[in-house]
């Protein structure tokens, strides 16, 4: 009779340890990701000028999109694929295939867009290393579900640190930032060769270990899960779209390095979110519904805090803060930086009840909330940008993400409240499909 509590608290407590070990490596990598991103931002914004500033965040706006589709957001599905339905090659070769279609795309995209010659090699150079970082990142989902997030940390921070010095070289030199994108293009390459897959054992893709059908099946269960993450990308980059076509590519600049503080919040909701759904899976499996929403509830109370606590700082710190960063002239935004903490603190939110929804393999639900929300932020982009210009964007961001929260979290209720119906019958809708 003692020993089955016993057992059971130890268990509970070997859970927390883990998951908080997994979520201290996945931050730390992911904070210094990040961290060396934005420097990046401010190295530009001090060594040049607003307008090329404006040049590589148009690049990483245009590029993102159409490279997050490619990937599918297959990484959640290797990381939560607790019966191992397909290979690990599987998932890398269809991660490549998809990644050099998104090239693909980009070049005919750079042809098409009218930008200047130094504009489209930026584009270009921009495409290639997060190319490389695609293929990066699925590795990261085995490492995810294997729990080797130290792997995955070690990484992020060679990606980061890499990225970082080739920029403040080049910056030094010229000014400019079109040669310095085909530098780190081909560092991310040799750290993807060199570090990634040694560390994975069947990256020697023998061709037994692969099957097309079975990617073409996995392709199909991932395609709304795919555009929904499509969708979360155009939510952010919408408004700056809109901003270089109602203002100017410096006005660009202004926003894009505004926005980039709304990511300090998702170096932890990222973190603790992919640390936690491989158990958030298990429990979900099992359908131990306590475990499942008290752990769930958690993690929301957790992003909640950072929400309140990155508005607070916007308020009472945003010019300052801004000044500081990147010069008198980003601080006059102070009040859009508070419009862009606002949807930062809902999209840490939703963050975790993606997890929920991904874990639920509920991703045509997924596809449904992204594209209300993107089409919410397309119409407060036309009425408000013209008018009230970057506030404008800022309000147009927040009220877009905010109706995405509302909606994940109606879903997430449901789920919560039909956890046992809805698992058994995901369950039997994916047994359907792998036997056609």
């Amino acid at each position: 009779m003692v020993t089955k509590p016993y057992c059971s608290l130890q268990f509970n407590l070997v859970c927390t340890l883990t998951i908080r070990k997994s979520a201290a490596w996945i931050f730390t990598g992911r904070l210094v990701y990040a961290m060396c991103q934005w420097l990046i931002l401010v190295v530009v914004a001090k060594l040049s000028s607003p307008e090329v500033l404006g040049e590589f965040t148009l690049a990483l706006a245009v590029t993102a999109p159409i490279v997050i589709f490619s990937q599918l957001n297959t990484r959640a599905f290797v990381a939560t694929d607790a019966m191992s339905e397909y290979t690990f090659s599987d998932y890398l070769v269809l991660r490549i295939i998809t990644t050099m279609l998104a090239v693909l795309v980009i070049l005919f995209a750079s042809i098409a867009i009218n930008l200047p010659y130094a504009a489209k090699a930026t584009l270009l150079g921009v495409a290639l290393f997060k190319a490389f970082e695609s293929i990066s990142d699925i590795y990261y989902g085995w490492f995810q579900k294997q729990e080797k997030m130290k792997a995955i940390g070690l990484s992020a921070i060679l990606h980061g640190v890499l990225s970082l010095s080739t920029v403040v070289v080049f910056m030094m030199v010229d000014g400019q930032i079109s040669a310095a994108v085909y530098v780190i293009a081909a560092l991310w390459f040799m750290t993807l060769i060199f570090y990634d897959a040694r560390k994975q054992p069947e990256t020697s893709l023998p061709i037994s270990s692969y099957s097309f059908n079975r990617m073409w099946q996995l392709t199909k269960i991932c395609l709304p899960l795919g555009f929904a993450m499509l969708l979360v990308s155009l939510n952010i980059n919408i408004p700056v779209y809109f901003v270089k076509a109602y203002l100017s590519t410096k006005e660009v600049g202004y926003f894009s390095a505004i926005v980039y503080f709304m990511f300090a919040g998702r170096l932890i909701t990222g973190a603790l979110a992919q640390a936690s759904a491989p158990r958030l899976s298990q429990y979900y499996a099992k359908g131990q519904r306590a475990l499942y929403s008290r752990l769930l509830l958690k993690l929301l109370v957790v992003g909640a805090i950072l929400g309140l606590g990155g508005v607070g700082i916007a308020l009472g710190f945003g010019q300052w803060l801004l000044t500081i960063a990147y010069g008198p002239d980003y601080g006059r935004f102070s009040d859009v930086f508070v419009w862009i903490m606002i949807a930062a603190g809902f999209s840490y939110l939703i963050n975790f009840l993606g997890v929920g929804l991904t874990v639920a393999r509920l991703f045509k639900a997924q596809l449904f909330l992204n594209l209300l929300s993107a089409f919410t932020v397309v119409i407060l982009s036309i009425v408000w940008i013209p008018a009230n210009g970057l506030l404008g964007a800022g309000r147009a961001l927040a009220g877009g993400i905010a109706i995405a929260f509302i909606a994940n979290l109606s879903i997430n209720i449901f789920v919560a409240k039909s956890f046992v119906g809805i698992r058994r019958q995901v369950a039997g809708n994916m047994d359907a499909t792998f036997k056609e």
